[in-house]
C-alpha cells in the first residue's frame, strides 16, 4: 500500500517508518498544509493523521481533501480533548481512529486486515456490465485468526462491482472482520466484555485464550451477504447466549476503553447507514448504501 503518514513529532515518524517500510511504501509529513500539498498530487491507498498538527488540522485536512475531490481513506490519531473532533472525521470519510498513547504494533495490525488487493480492470471488461447482484451465505468455523482470510475471501466477490470507490471496500472490510471476530470471540468462545478486558491486561495472549474456548463447540458463524448496484446487506448470526447492546462501553464516551470493548461495534456503526441487532443480541444485520450508484442499463 502507498501510505502518507503525517504527525508532527518526528520520534512518531520514525518509529512508524520503522514498523512499516517493508511491507509497504511510505511518505511522511510534518504538518497539514505539507500533507495537502501531497495527498493533492498523489492517491494514496491510506492516509494516517493527527488531529492536532500545525499550519492545518487534521480535520481541515480531511474536509479540503473532500472538497477538492480527494477520496483516499483516512485513519485518525488523536488524544481525549480531540475524541469529539475524531468522530467528526467519519462522517469525512475516517475509517478508524486510534487514542494516544497507542501500540504502533496495534495501528500494524489494523493496516494489514484493511490491506486490500487491487484489481486490474484492463485485464477483463468489467465496465460492461450494467450491474451486477451478489448473494451468497458461508459457515464459518471460529477460527479466530483466520478471519482475515475470511474477509478477504468474502471481498474477492466484489470485483465485478468495479465502479466501489476504495473508501467503500474499506468501510465494508471494516464491518466483516469485526462482526464476524465479535460473533467467534463473544458468540462461539463466550468470552464477556469484561473477560476481555481482563485477558488483555493480564498480558496473556488473547487469541490463545479464543482458540481454546472455540474448540470445545462444534459451532459455526453464519454470514450472509446480499448486494447489488445499490448497496451492501450483511447478517452476522453466532449461537451464543446474545448480549445486552446497552451494556457495551462506548468510545466516545469512554475514550479509554476504545481499544478492548465496544470498538468493533462502534467502528461498524461508523462505516455504514444502519445496523441492527435481534433481541437476543446474537444476530446482527448492517446495511451501506454505496457511495457511487451505478444505474443499470435500461432492457431495449
Amino acid at each position: 500500500m502507498n501510505i502518507l503518514f503525517v504527525d508532527d513529532e518526528e520520534s512518531i515518524r520514525e518509529l512508524f517508518v520503522e514498523f512499516h517500510k517493508s511491507e509497504h511504501s511510505i511518505d511522511l509529513a510534518v504538518n497539514g498544509l505539507e500533507a495537502f500539498e501531497k495527498a493533492s498530487n498523489i492517491d494514496y491507498d491510506l492516509i494516517i493523521s493527527d488531529i492536532s498538527l500545525p499550519k492545518m488540522s487534521g480535520l481541515e485536512l480531511i474536509e479540503e481533501l473532500r472538497r477538492t475531490g480527494k477520496n483516499s481513506p483516512f485513519i485518525v490519531i488523536t488524544g481525549d480533548s480531540d475524541i469529539e473532533i475524531a468522530i467528526k472525521t467519519f462522517r469525512l470519510g475516517a475509517i478508524d481512529f486510534f487514542l494516544k498513547p497507542f501500540k504502533m504494533s496495534a495501528l500494524k495490525d489494523r493496516i494489514q486486515k484493511l490491506n486490500i488487493n487491487k484489481v486490474d480492470k484492463s485485464e477483463v471488461s468489467l465496465n460492461h456490465i450494467a450491474y451486477f447482484d451478489l448473494s451468497f451465505r458461508l459457515h464459518f468455523s471460529p477460527e479466530i485468526r483466520q478471519v482475515p482470510k475470511f474477509v478477504d475471501h468474502i471481498c474477492s466477490h466484489f470485483d465485478y462491482f468495479y465502479y466501489l470507490p476504495k473508501e467503500d471496500l474499506f468501510s465494508i472490510k471494516i464491518v466483516l472482520h469485526e462482526l464476524i471476530a465479535n460473533a467467534i470471540e463473544h458468540g462461539v468462545g463466550r468470552i464477556k466484555y469484561f473477560e476481555k478486558k481482563a485477558i488483555l491486561e493480564s498480558g496473556e495472549d488473547y487469541y490463545s485464550r479464543v482458540e481454546d474456548a472455540c474448540r470445545k463447540s462444534n459451532e459455526k458463524v453464519l454470514v450472509s451477504i446480499q448486494a447489488n448496484e445499490q448497496g451492501f446487506h450483511l447478517t452476522v448470526e453466532d449461537p451464543g447466549e446474545g448480549f445486552d447492546l446497552n451494556s457495551v462501553p462506548n468510545p466516545i464516551e469512554n475514550p479509554t476503553r476504545n481499544l478492548v470493548s465496544g470498538r468493533g461495534i462502534f467502528l461498524s456503526r461508523m462505516n455504514i447507514d444502519s445496523i441492527t441487532y435481534n433481541e437476543k443480541g446474537n444476530r446482527v444485520e448492517v446495511f451501506k448504501s454505496w457511495s457511487i450508484q451505478k444505474e443499470p442499463i435500461a432492457d431495449k
